[in-house]
């Protein structure tokens, strides 16, 4: 049954508490903080409400198990154990010991057998009161009164009143013209105190500029939306680093997961980096009391970067769109800290960001995890649209260190076509050297891969190119039989080659033989060759091989080179022949 006149206070033990008692105490006083912070958030009947309570029940109860009470000393700014500072924060208007303080309340009690009925009916009135307003009936120690719970005692004292300094206001002159009652035995003053004079209400003492209106405003502006989050992950951080029990450390891990994702809806980005590197900081400092932080670290860093949690970025796009350089600078930070697994989930928000500028800060991130691995790549790409693939290639295609080839190559057969094609220009563009690789697919069902292959082969002189080219035509490795590819072919062989495919194509030319006599036989070679030659670039020898086809005696030649010059203008008018 509480008091608020309460007589005199438990005596406090001289003895100071065990070292365990004040981690204890400290743990109860961090879940309750940040449950008092989650019934700010969310409706009582909340999941996130309902467990933290849960959370300071369990300690609370666990801490009672073994004491009669557990009584809590406040002060503005800080909360003493048995005269231990187990708490310390900020003297602001919102914090619970400032809140306990301006209510005149010195200490709080629990006594065994508190219930979670009564827990959940103290943080409603915490929060109901947390901050003064004018127009509110009756205050926190009131309402503590009306709501007389069993097992929680208090002290209540108006100290903020007790701490402004008293006036005698009996010895102060009166107006002219009033009169002064006289007090029974009472002489006139000795030295009377000089006289308070009000001014005029119309006097420019009471009057505001508008600068100053414009601060006052700016003042209220940013008490009413300053956001304490970045103020509980610090207290949780602390907490974090003092902790000695794994399953208390998960729980408070638990509670940073919610805190974490609030920072990141709210575009708060500083926090949010500040925070992950304080994580990462404690995750390599490797305590030796404490060896199994690094799991749990190493599992929530994997679980904030699940879609769970970093899925409240959606709900920021559209004030990360406006923001500035800085800001989007910290969001880049923020998300270069966390494991790369994070790729799995901003790698589907790409395709929907709705920004350039965000989506191009999105596939830097990518890029930068995708450099140190490569495998929450490929899982994101056996399940990726098209849309999502051809971003992940151009992903892929900067990588500054890690060889994506193998996973372009399984590109290549994707089921959508741009896809394919984005993939071999990647990989060429990547190194020239994989057209060795890519050169089976001149010979690929899709007739838009095979001009694709076959246009880099002939893109410039390449001795790699004219080496495969050279070796497909001159040695009849080819399979496929179609006449438009195994000219498209030649061509690509005279735009990339050299003096030593001259011979060849001189001879698949100009051969002579009965057949180019009757003008039969061999006519797709020789309109390759001429084809070639065409394409050939600076040889005096191709142009006079040309010149003896036009004018050849046999007639088989002569109509290979018509052909090849109507062929050649024709591809020049159709670039992805």
């Amino acid at each position: 049954m509480q008091d608020r006149s309460m007589g005199k206070a438990p005596s406090i033990p001289e003895v100071r508490p065990a070292d365990e008692e004040i981690l204890t105490v400290k743990g109860m006083i961090g879940s309750f903080l940040i449950a008092l912070r989650n019934y700010v958030l969310y409706p009582e009947d909340h999941a996130m409400c309902r467990k933290s309570l849960a959370a300071v029940q369990g300690r609370l109860d666990g801490f009672l198990a073994g004491h009669q009470s557990l009584r809590l000393d406040v002060e503005k700014d800080r909360f003493l154990f048995q005269g231990e500072i187990v708490h310390q924060g900020p003297s602001q208007e919102d914090s619970l010991t400032f809140q306990l303080f301006r209510e005149g309340i010195q200490w709080l009690e629990f006594k065994n057998g508190f219930t979670a009925e009564e827990l959940n009916v103290f943080f409603k009135l915490l929060n109901q009161y947390r901050t003064p307003k004018e127009e509110a009936e009756g205050d926190l120690v009131t309402a503590l009164w009306e709501a007389d719970f069993p097992h929680l005692q208090y002290k209540n004292e108006d100290v903020l009143w007790e701490a402004e300094p008293l006036i005698d206001f009996s010895l102060l002159k009166v107006a002219p013209g009033e009169v002064q009652p006289e007090e029974e035995g009472v002489e006139e003053p000795v030295a009377p105190a000089a006289k308070i004079a009000m001014p005029a209400a119309d006097a420019p003492f009471w009057k505001l500029t508008p600068a100053e209106e414009k601060e006052i405003e700016a003042m209220i502006l940013e008490e009413e939306t300053r956001d304490c989050t970045e103020d509980v992950l610090e207290v949780l951080m602390i907490i974090l680093k003092e902790q000695r029990d794994p399953k208390d450390f998960a729980v408070i891990l638990d509670f940073l997961t919610e805190e974490f994702r609030y920072t990141l809806a709210q575009g708060e980005f500083s926090f949010a980096r500040k925070f992950l590197e304080s994580i990462r900081v404690l995750q390599e400092s490797r305590a030796p009391d404490r060896p199994w932080t690094r799991s749990l670290l190493d599992a929530f860093r994997q679980r904030i970067s699940d879609s769970e949690v970093l899925g409240a970025l959606e709900e920021a796009w559209q004030q990360v769109i406006v923001m500035d350089a800085d800001r989007l600078e910290e969001l880049r930070r923020s998300l270069l800290l966390l494991p790369a697994k994070v790729i799995l989930t901003l790698g589907p928000m790409l395709p929907n960001v709705g920004s350039p500028g965000i989506e191009q800060l999105l596939m830097e991130v990518i890029g930068a995890h995708a450099d140190d691995d490569l495998d929450p790549v490929k899982q994101l790409l056996d399940t990726a649209e098209e849309p999502l693939a051809r971003r992940i290639i151009h992903v892929l295609k900067h990588l500054p260190t890690k060889d994506p080839t193998d996973v372009l190559f399984e590109l290549t057969r994707h089921a959508q076509d741009t896809v394919c094609k984005d993939a071999v220009n990647a990989l060429v563009d990547r190194d020239p050297q994989n057209l060795r690789k890519l050169f089976p697919l001149l010979e690929d069902p899709r007739l838009h891969i095979r001009r694709l292959i076959c246009g880099h082969l002939g893109k410039r002189v390449n001795p790699l190119a004219e080496e495969l080219l050279l070796d497909y035509l001159k040695h009849r490795r080819f399979q496929l039989k179609d006449r438009q590819h195994i000219l498209a072919c030649y061509r690509a062989l005279g735009q990339c080659g050299s003096a030593r495919s001259l011979p060849f194509l001189q001879e698949s030319l100009l051969k002579q033989d009965w057949k180019s006599f009757l003008g039969i036989g061999g006519s797709l070679h020789r309109q390759g060759g001429a084809l070639a030659l065409l394409a050939v670039r600076n040889e005096e020898a191709a142009r006079s091989a040309l010149r003896k086809a036009s004018r050849s005696i046999f007639s088989g030649v002569r109509l290979a080179y018509r052909r090849a010059v109507e062929e050649d203008q024709k591809m020049k008018k159709e670039p992805g022949r």
